[in-house]
């Protein structure tokens, strides 16, 4: 099963994150606005909706 990824390197942070917008489940969040954004795996259902939508390119979907 595959399952969204984010590379905290390479989040940018977005206060207005484009790509959680995009998860029709909220799959995407963050604990602290100065933190990088987290994926929820237990959610997610990894259709990869949220990858296009990350200005930094930081997410991709990986096998859990």
């Amino acid at each position: 099963m595959v399952k969204a990824f984010i590379d905290p390197e390479k989040c940018l942070k977005c206060i207005e994150c484009e790509a959680s917008k995009s998860c029709a489940i909220n799959a995407i969040f963050s604990i602290d606005p100065d933190e990088p954004k987290i994926v929820e795996v237990k959610i997610c259902r990894g259709c990869g909706d949220c990858i296009p939508r990350c200005k930094g390119k930081a997410i991709e979907l990986v096998e859990s």
